[in-house]
């Protein structure tokens, strides 16, 4: 695991200070993952294709649909 640095003015420092004494995280460190977590799953949704379950939709009902399962390609001995 690596470190690093951060700068943070004292505004930053004061809130991140509270959220711990709040209890809601265990070390400023802590918080600052938490936000960088937060930043990497925002990153990672702008890959998906879909914003909406009806994008989702739209893109699956304009496939072709296969109403056959495994028994097209399974051959059973006779």
């Amino acid at each position: 695991m690596e470190v690093a640095s951060v700068r943070l003015t004292d505004e930053e420092k004061r809130f991140l200070e509270q959220l711990v004494m709040d209890g809601k995280f265990a070390s400023i460190s802590e918080a600052l993952k938490a936000g960088l977590y937060e930043l990497m799953r925002e990153e990672k949704l702008k890959t998906i294709p879909w914003k909406s379950r009806s994008e989702v939709r739209k893109y699956f009902s304009n496939r072709k649909k296969i109403t056959k399962g495994l028994e097209v390609i399974h051959h059973e001995e006779d």
